[in-house]
């Protein structure tokens, strides 16, 4: 019946203890209905100085959205975040790094200034939509350093 709850009673205060102590700035992408369900920890990762992204609506599957859907979802999460904290995110990871052909585009719409959700190179890199730069900026990510595929992969 707790499921879900561990991480917003245990696991952020903690993560905010061990950032705190050790004066490491980071960056938490936040599914909008988490932030909603615990706003204060929320406003609070935001007091102490970290950056909240957009980590989409629910984790929805963005392959599977159509636009209008993934658009309408990433729109509300924008505005959720910002409502939270009084700051429009300009970030995105998004959910299990589920990239859609639509994706960037709607990034682009949210004049977003980054995504971290692909992994093409080692380093920052410009993002292209239909051959042009969006001035969106890749901040890569890679698999072996997250623990959730040893566990997760199977769940779709």
């Amino acid at each position: 019946m707790a499921s879900g709850r561990y991480g917003a009673r245990v696991g952020v205060p903690r993560i905010l203890e061990l950032l705190n102590r050790h004066d490491v700035k980071a960056s938490f992408y936040v599914p909008a209905v988490a932030a909603l369900l615990h706003t204060e920890e929320q406003q609070r990762v935001f007091v102490e100085g970290y950056k909240i992204g957009i980590h989409s609506w629910i984790h929805e599957l963005n392959s599977v959205l159509p636009y209008e859907v993934e658009r309408d979802l990433m729109f509300r999460s924008a505005d959720t975040l910002e409502k939270n904290t009084g700051i429009r995110p300009v970030g995105l990871r998004s959910p299990s790094r589920d990239f859609s052909p639509n994706t960037l585009r709607i990034e682009s719409e949210l004049d977003l200034l980054y995504d971290s959700s692909l992994m093409a190179d080692e380093d920052c890199y410009d993002l292209l939509l239909d051959g042009k730069l969006t001035g969106i900026v890749e901040v890569p990510v890679e698999w072996i350093r997250d623990d959730a595929v040893y566990f997760m992969m199977h769940r779709f």
